[in-house]
C-alpha cells in the first residue's frame, strides 16, 4: 500500500504546505519561511502543514491545522543553520510536535493519519482541542464546581 498523502502530494500542495519526514528520525523535517509565507498570504491560516512518514504506510502522515502551531512560526524560533537556509527545523516524537530553537512542544496525536481538516479549517476551530491546556483546567474546574453545587442542593432537599 502506499501513503496515501504521498499519492496526492501534487493536489494537496495547492492549498498545503507538505514535506516528507522518516519516521525513523524521530519525522525530522523542516519548512522553509519564505515558502510558509506564500501559503500564509494566499490563504491567511486556513491551510494544514502535512509532514508526510513513510511511503507504505497508507496513513503515515500528519496533518497539522497552521493555526495550532502558528505561535511558534517566528522570526525568533528560525534555525540557526550555517548555510543561507531561512527556515524552522523541527521533529515529531510520541506525537509531540516541537522546534529545535523552542522549548514549546504541542501534541499532535488528534492529526495522525486524520485528513478530515483538509477540506474544511473550520471544523477544526469547533473542536475542544482548541483551548489550552489552562483554558481545558480551568474549565474541568468549573465543571466540578457546579456538580457540587448540585449535589450539595440534592442533599438540603433530602435532609
Amino acid at each position: 500500500m502506499i501513503n496515501f498523502l504521498l499519492k496526492n502530494r501534487q493536489l494537496i500542495e495547492k492549498k498545503h504546505y507538505v514535506r516528507k519526514a522518516d519516521p525513523n528520525v524521530n519525522y525530522w523535517f523542516d519548512f522553509f519561511s519564505s515558502k510558509l509565507y506564500k501559503y500564509q498570504d494566499q490563504f491567511g491560516d486556513n491551510f494544514c502543514l502535512i509532514i508526510i512518514g513513510s511511503e507504505k504506510k497508507e496513513g503515515d502522515f500528519y496533518a497539522i491545522p497552521f493555526l495550532l502551531v502558528k505561535h511558534i512560526f517566528i522570526q525568533e524560533y528560525l534555525s540557526n543553520d550555517k548555510r543561507e537556509k531561512v527556515r524552522w527545523v523541527g521533529s515529531i516524537k510520541g506525537h509531540l510536535f516541537s522546534l529545535r530553537t523552542c522549548n514549546l512542544s504541542k501534541d499532535i496525536s488528534l492529526f495522525y493519519g486524520n485528513s478530515s481538516f483538509l477540506n474544511n479549517q473550520e471544523n477544526f476551530l469547533n473542536t475542544e482541542y482548541t483551548l489550552s491546556e489552562e483554558e481545558l483546567n480551568d474549565y474541568s474546574i468549573e465543571n466540578r464546581k457546579i456538580e457540587i453545587n448540585a449535589r450539595q442542593k440534592q442533599l438540603r432537599g433530602r435532609q
